[in-house]
């Protein structure tokens, strides 16, 4: 038998002999064969085709998990970023560190683990505390974030939102949507929810009559507060112990 296969028919040094390269003839537009010969007759089979691979996107946002998203988050809490544990696993709380770190770095907010954060963190920006002394928080409002400093380092940073530039109303009375600059003293101290006449805050720690350091499950990577400093609820459940009353919060831009 002879059995007339798709493959191409090869030349010299496995190339396809075409038209102007040495080889007898003109392209043809019939498909080229590989004979194999039997004695009991011809069959032709099919062209056959290699398989075409689909290579997906790589997953670096929530949901994704493995040893890449593993080593991200050893590097981030080794420069101190807040992101909770450290599980191989892409959550809230990682996607929020990653922002932070990307704010510091002067990289597009997407809170994706996408190129330019790969290149970043192999060689990162490492802020310092701008305010030495006792164990104190800093929050500066040029980059968004808030940093917990002991020991005259920053040992925490967390991804944050601040006043908004916006107006609005409370009472009828308009007020301008600005964090004020300045060293403070947390004097008082909300634990859980709280209905202010602005909306809910959690975990407050009160600096000004009306401007807390809070959580909030809206924390977008720009100013957006109506003055307060917001941390997500999850930083917040961490940070809460450490903060007491007496503690001062240094602002600056």
């Amino acid at each position: 038998m002879t059995i007339v296969g798709a493959g191409p028919a090869l030349g010299a040094k496995g190339k396809t002999p075409h038209a102007g390269d040495g080889s007898a003839g003109a392209r043809s537009s019939a498909p080229s064969t590989r004979v194999i010969t039997e004695s009991s007759g011809t069959v032709k089979l099919p062209r056959w085709k290699l398989p075409t691979f689909v290579v997906a996107p790589q997953v670096t946002g929530i949901g994704s998990s493995g040893p890449d998203i593993l080593d991200l988050e050893r590097r981030l809490a080794a420069m101190h970023y807040d992101l909770g544990a450290v599980d191989g696993i892409y959550d809230y709380s990682t996607e929020h560190a990653v922002i932070a770190f990307q704010k510091l770095n002067g990289l597009a907010r997407t809170g994706i683990y996408d190129a330019a954060t790969r290149a970043a963190i192999d060689h990162p920006f490492i802020p310092t505390a701008r305010v030495g002394g006792a164990t104190h928080v800093e929050v500066d409002l040029s980059s968004q974030v808030v940093y917990y400093v002991s020991g005259g380092a920053i040992a925490r940073i967390l991804d944050a939102s601040t006043g908004g530039g916006y107006t609005f109303y409370v009472d009828g009375v308009q007020h301008l949507a600005v964090t004020p600059i300045g060293t403070f003293t947390i004097f008082q101290r909300i634990p859980g929810w709280w209905e202010s006449q602005v909306g809910p805050m959690y975990d407050s720690n009160f600096f000004l009559p009306t401007f807390a350091l809070h959580g909030e499950t809206s924390v977008p990577t720009y100013p957006a507060s109506h003055g307060c400093v917001r941390v997500t609820v999850p930083a917040m459940d961490r940070l809460w112990r450490l903060l007491s009353i007496g503690m001062t919060i240094t602002i600056y831009a």
